[in-house]
């Protein structure tokens, strides 16, 4: 999903909503009802044109609900400000938990947090063919590469013509071999695999593993035994997806080293959400890691931005604070405006400690 068009929105005044509904939670209408309770409420403290413009989206978020519950999706979400003029709200794949804030920029750390989805390459050998598979948010088939077999019956008098018939099968095999290896690499280099897996009868996995490029060789990679001339494509797809989920567990845990094993490398690093606030404010993060749903309360300046946990006026440029939910979140918006990258993992850590834990590419200040 390109979010970057949503990154962009922004309410003069304060009263973009961010709404988003799990929908295995219950009904779309059931759970909003539970959410505007809290905008309802918020409404009322606030300067009367947001309260206008929050009571008027409330009716029309309420119109979306009634219809929202339609198969391909686990969960939606919208953003929101009549005042000015922004409705946005599309459905997603993914579940994301409910939760409804308000402000003058989007929340976006639910978006920011999807998992990315696992990019696989299916290499189903049935001698002397292989078929070669991509397997994302959909499958997508790369290729068929056969060789000839040549002679099936070596037997008789010509041992000699059989002996050149039997290598010319091999060589051919190992061609094709190749070049679907080959084509594997091709959509590597175009976009990024995560996994390998190669199927088909057991004596044949190893010896086509063989034949990967170094670049594949590096990527986790399974082999199925399968019988390729009765496995189906939706059979073979379950037993990819299947594999997934350690591929997932196993990406998350790298990037949770690549922050803590920073220190012992002598490159700068920063935890816990004060250090992180102030990387964030200087643009020193490059990379941020954050721990599951971990989250604190905080202030954001209306002005330019900075961020703190507590205070009335912006140090920067002394111009107003506003509260905000989740400065987490906030600060993870301000890495990657200034270039940085963003994580959410949820495997148990040693990172669970401090809640985020981030690469800097300059030690702070004092």
């Amino acid at each position: 999903m390109d979010i970057r068009r949503f990154a962009d929105l922004n309410s003069a005044t304060g009263s973009l909503i961010s709404l988003y509904v799990d929908r295995t939670a219950g009904p779309s209408t059931t759970v909003v009802n539970e959410l505007v309770k809290s905008l309802k409420s918020g409404a009322d403290e606030m300067k009367r044109a947001a309260a206008q413009s929050i009571r008027e989206d409330i009716e029309q978020i309420k119109r979306v609900a009634a219809t929202a519950d339609t198969p391909g999706g686990r969960s939606w979400f919208l953003f929101a400000s009549n005042a000015d003029r922004i409705f946005e709200h599309q459905p997603l794949s993914h579940c994301v938990a409910s939760s409804v804030t308000v402000g003058r920029r989007p929340y976006l750390r639910p978006l920011r947090a999807l998992p990315e989805p696992i990019e696989s390459v299916l290499f189903l050998v049935e001698h002397p063919k292989v078929s070669v598979f991509r397997i994302g948010d959909g499958v997508t088939e790369i290729g068929a590469f056969e060789s000839d077999p040549g002679k099936a019956d070596y037997g008789g008098f010509h041992g000699y013509e059989d002996a050149k018939s039997t290598r010319r099968a091999a060589e051919e095999t190992s061609r094709a071999w190749k070049d679907a290896a080959a084509a594997a690499l091709e959509t590597h280099q175009k976009r990024r695999l995560d996994l390998v897996v190669i199927a088909g009868h057991k004596h044949d996995l190893d010896p086509f593993a063989e034949h990967l490029h170094s670049y594949l060789e590096e990527l986790p990679t399974e082999k199925i035994v399968v019988d390729p001339r009765t496995a189906s494509e939706p059979e073979l797809t379950q037993r990819v997806r299947e594999l997934e989920p350690g591929v997932a567990r196993a990406r998350d845990e790298a990037k949770i080293r690549s922050v803590l094993e920073a220190a012992y490398q002598g490159r700068p690093v920063a935890r816990g959400t004060a250090a992180i606030l102030t990387a964030a404010n200087l643009g020193a993060v490059d990379h941020l890691v954050v721990s599951g749903p971990f989250a604190k309360s905080g202030v954001i300046c209306d002005s330019c931005g900075w961020l703190a946990r507590t205070g009335d006026r912006c140090p920067s440029c002394d111009g107003p604070y506003d509260h905000i939910a989740d400065v987490v979140g906030a600060a993870a918006e301000r890495v990657i405006e200034h270039g940085g990258r963003f994580d959410q993992v949820i495997v148990a850590s040693a990172l669970d400690v401090d809640g985020m834990a981030a690469l800097l590419r300059f030690p702070l200040p004092g």
